[in-house]
This record gives C-alpha cells, sequence and structure tokens, in this order.
C-alpha cells in the first residue's frame, strides 16, 4: 500500500480517505436513499464530481428548450424596450419643440379663432342686406 492506495484486482483499487464525521453521515443519509452501499455512494458521487468537473455538463431536453424560451422572450422584451424608449423621445421631441414654438402643430394665430364661421356669416349677412 503507497500513500493510501492499495492494487486490490485488475478492475478496482482500493482507497483509504478520511471523512469527517458529518460528511460521512451525510453520505450514509443519501446512499441509503439511493439504496446503495455507501462506498457505491461514493464511487456515484465521485463519477459524478469528475464529470461535473470536466465540464461534461449535460442538459436535458426539456431544460434546453425552457433556456431557450427564456433567452427568446428576453430578446422580445428588449425589442418592446427599445420601441418605449423610442416613443418617449419622440414624445419629448415633440414637447420641447412646442414650449420653443417650432412646432408644426402650432400656426400663427391673428386672435381670430372663428375667421372661417365669421367671414361665412359676414357674406350670408350682406346678401340679406341687398335683397
Amino acid at each position: 500500500m503507497t500513500g493510501g492506495v492499495d492494487m486490490q484486482t485488475d478492475e478496482t483499487i482500493r482507497v483509504t480517505a478520511t471523512l469527517p464525521p458529518e460528511m460521512m453521515m451525510r453520505a450514509g443519509y443519501w446512499a441509503k436513499k439511493h439504496d446503495m452501499s455507501i462506498n457505491q455512494y461514493l464511487v456515484y458521487a465521485l463519477e459524478q464530481f469528475i464529470k461535473w468537473d470536466g465540464a461534461d455538463h449535460t442538459k436535458s431536453t426539456q431544460e434546453t428548450e425552457r433556456l431557450n424560451l427564456c433567452v427568446d422572450t428576453i430578446e422580445e422584451l428588449a425589442g418592446y424596450i427599445h420601441g418605449l424608449q423610442t416613443a418617449i423621445d419622440s414624445g419629448f421631441d415633440a414637447l420641447s419643440e412646442a414650449t420653443r414654438g417650432d412646432s408644426e402643430f402650432l400656426n400663427h394665430e391673428d386672435g381670430s379663432l372663428d375667421r372661417i364661421d365669421l367671414t361665412a356669416k359676414t357674406k350670408r349677412k350682406k346678401r340679406r342686406r341687398k335683397e
């Protein structure tokens, strides 16, 4: 035995590890939950960690679909935000122009708000007088 490793057979190697008591209790709990021996569970846990640490992160199809849905939704919301920002900017620009008097909505007025109506009424009155 060298450094806590003992060659058993071609298929397995015995490793001696020192674990804190709390970790050993948790390993026993999870081994029992998975209906495994502590040894089997430790081998399983080590395999999972090696896969994870080696960046072999396999995502299920449902997870991938959900992530893609989230990305699509975020992109759609970004488009809505851009549209709202454009509307707000143009609204403030119009308001700014109106307060400066540069707006096309503010035509010069000479004080006769009903000029067209008054002109038409005046022409009718003149016709009646002539008759």
